[in-house]
């Protein structure tokens, strides 16, 4: 796993708080999508929170850990290696988990990405995390 994937899975504060926030927001007919899932970490709270579905969509082929970890760990996640742009889902995304931080979670490409997802996956009530950020 390269420095970035490491530092990000070592940071407990951060996890803490996505853990708790994710698992206050999964309601039991959820269907979650982690955007830019990485590893999964994400999609993993998700679905230990009750999700009825959970997917994630990663560029990078880090996701292929994440699928040995959700398999491992008896986890019933679907993690894409692809783009976001070309994912097809079964069914409307109720609960959307996406932290790019590095992007500026509202502008530039991120929120062009925002934009997209909300037009092509999201169901009309769905709702994101982070709400905020500080």
């Amino acid at each position: 796993m390269d420095s970035y994937y490491a530092r990000i899975v070592t940071d407990d504060a951060r996890l803490g708080a996505f853990e708790k926030a994710i698992t206050r927001a999964v309601r039991a007919d959820d269907v979650v999508l982690d955007l830019g899932c990485g590893i999964g970490t994400y999609a993993f709270y998700a679905a230990r929170a009750g999700a009825r579905r959970v997917h994630g969509v990663e560029l990078e082929s880090i996701v292929e850990v994440g699928r040995t970890l959700a398999k491992r760990n008896g986890l019933e996640v679907d993690l894409t290696h692809g783009d976001v742009r070309d994912l097809v889902l079964p069914e409307p995304v109720t609960l959307l988990v996406f932290e790019d931080f590095l992007a500026n979670l509202l502008e530039g490409p991120a929120r062009e990405l925002l934009d997209l997802v909300r037009e092509t996956l999201l169901a009309p009530d769905a709702r994101i995390l982070p709400q905020r950020a500080r």
